[in-house]
């Protein structure tokens, strides 16, 4: 898979069984209910304007580690300790990780809360600047 892909499944409000699936180019306008839902190739992240710090869950952690490893790069655990919680709650850390990236031809290192779970890695706002 290339790049990023948005669609959304629309469901019954009755049971909940999905009813139509649909990409980019049409509406979800007749559905009540509808999830929505977004994937990234492992060499991807998206900037989560709400985060103030990197984040990855351990699914997406993996996928990562094979990428970098076919480029010479690893990850390296911190030792460091920290906590984790948004919308959905608390998460489950399992430890802090130094991240190698290149963001527009600069390189540098993304520290990440590493969180059980299929997470995509999330690129805190300052990572914007």
């Amino acid at each position: 898979m290339r790049g990023t892909s948005f669609c959304f499944v629309a469901a019954n409000h009755f049971d909940g069984t999905p009813v139509r699936e649909s990409c980019a180019s049409e509406t979800p306008e007749n559905f009540g209910e509808f999830f929505v839902g977004l994937t990234t190739a492992p060499c991807l992240g998206v900037v989560d304007t709400a985060a103030q710090d990197g984040l990855i869950g351990s699914k997406a952690l993996e996928r990562l580690k094979e990428h970098l490893s076919n480029c010479g790069l690893q990850v390296e655990w911190t030792g460091k300790q920290a906590k984790a919680h948004g919308v959905g709650g608390q998460a489950k850390v399992l430890g802090i990780i130094a991240i190698p990236l290149g963001i527009a031809g600069s390189s540098g290192i993304l520290e990440a809360t590493v969180v059980e779970g299929e997470i995509p890695l999330l690129l805190p706002i300052k990572m914007s600047r």
